[in-house]
């Protein structure tokens, strides 16, 4: 299966859903990419603690964090972040398709057939 069938078979189920144009596609990119910061901030945060405190071992400073400050030290600078990065992927989302269709008809009109 290729992956502009699945991409056409999942527009359908959209489509008939009514969920369909530039802002519907925006969305997807923007919650996308709040999930994907929620799931991998707390690993940023981790890295940074254990690159500015080398005196702790790395896997002794998640533990050392959530004693000193709790569980939402994990989450910090959460915020700015998931804007950042939503409102980027939704505008990708939002454009790379019709990006990909003039890129494809640009370069068929640049390229002859092949006979």
């Amino acid at each position: 299966v290729s992956t502009q069938s699945t991409w056409e078979h999942l527009n359908g189920h959209f489509r008939e859903a009514g969920l369909e144009g530039l802002g519907w596609d925006f969305l997807a990119g923007f919650l996308g990419a709040a999930v994907g910061e929620a799931a991998t901030n707390p690993l940023s945060v981790w890295k940074n603690f254990a690159i500015k405190n080398q005196h702790i071992p790395t896997l002794a400073c998640v533990p050392h964090l959530y004693r000193q400050e709790g569980a939402a030290c994990l989450f910090r600078g959460i915020l700015p972040a998931t804007v950042r990065k939503s409102l980027s992927n939704g505008g990708l989302l939002s454009v790379a398709p019709h990006t990909v269709s003039l890129t494809y008809w640009v370069a068929c009109s640049l390229v002859p057939p092949q006979g």
